[in-house]
């Protein structure tokens, strides 16, 4: 890939979907909304980075666990909990989706892709808000498991 990070997780963002609609099919009803809100991206190209950075880059938990691609995490997770994303119905759709797939419809091979389409999301999300992504990545996979699922710590800004 090349381009910005904010292009690049534009870009990840859209072939994650498309891997969700070939686990979902091109008929569900789900993927369908979800793809319109990404064709709003043409003319607003940061509507859907903004609440992931405020919401899921900045709840190490939530990394953490991404990073571990800790399936039974996300299976009870309370995605409603999320205040950012909870105030917009494509982020809510999309998790429910991403948990949909985890849970039910895939094999190891297509989990773990998904959850690595989250860590390259996760990644750039914090490349272009000027983080060092490799170390912050690094500093969350060394930290304890935290057994909280509601725990939020902001990433600094350094």
């Amino acid at each position: 890939m090349s381009g910005s990070s904010l292009k690049q997780f534009n870009d990840a963002v859209r072939l994650f979907v498309a891997d969700l609609k070939n686990i979902f099919g091109e008929s569900d009803a789900e993927i369908q909304r979800i793809e319109m809100v990404l064709d709003v991206l043409k003319m607003n190209a940061r509507i859907v980075i903004r609440p992931f950075q405020q919401a899921i880059c900045q709840n190490r938990v939530f990394v953490k666990r991404i990073m571990l691609e800790d399936r039974d995490f996300f299976m009870s997770y309370r995605f409603e909990d999320m205040e950012v994303l909870n105030e917009s119905e494509y982020y809510m759709r999309l998790l429910h989706k991403f948990r949909e797939a985890i849970t039910t419809k895939i094999n190891a091979q297509t989990q773990t892709a998904i959850f690595n389409w989250f860590k390259v999301m996760i990644y750039h999300a914090f490349t272009d808000a000027g983080q060092d992504a490799d170390s912050i990545m690094k500093e969350i996979a060394a930290e304890p498991i935290a057994e909280s699922g509601a725990a939020v710590a902001a990433v600094s800004s350094s």
